[in-house]
């Protein structure tokens, strides 16, 4: 288990567990991409970029179900599994271990999600259509 970024809890020593902290961003991203697996256990993203980072590189998403935004990605892109407790994790991870063939195939969808939707083209595109129906609709009043 490799984890990046800010400790929140007190992480235990065990030779399995590497716990390097704020990383630069070609380390996060040769770190990400180097993964089976990206884990995100929080409730509370509203968002989560380096969810979609990891999509974007094909590599399958866990995250915590009780996070509607988290669960969202995973149900929309067919691009990674949630959980909302032990059990459901350690079946998550079993599943990801375990069914090489649908590993793979959720790694495809969870490219093809975040270039389908969040490229950067797209999101001025989406952008660019929002305020010209605002500018429209302030012209019509």
């Amino acid at each position: 288990l490799v984890m990046m970024g800010k400790t929140v809890m007190d992480i235990p020593k065990h030779s399995d567990i590497i716990c390097l902290g704020f990383v630069s961003e070609e380390e996060k991203f040769s770190g990400i991409a180097g993964a089976k697996v990206l884990v995100l256990p929080s409730e509370f993203e509203s968002f989560s970029i380096s969810v979609l980072e990891s999509m974007a590189l094909g590599v399958p998403v866990v995250v915590n179900g009780k996070c509607e935004v988290l669960r969202g990605h995973c149900l929309k892109s067919d691009g990674g599994l949630y959980y909302e407790n032990y059990y459901e994790f350690e079946g998550c991870l079993n599943y990801i271990l375990t069914y090489y063939d649908q590993y793979l195939l959720m790694g495809k969808n969870a490219k093809k999600y975040v270039n389908t939707y969040f490229k950067w083209g797209i999101i001025i595109e989406k952008i660019t259509g929002i305020i010209d129906y605002v500018i429209k609709s302030n012209c019509d009043l």
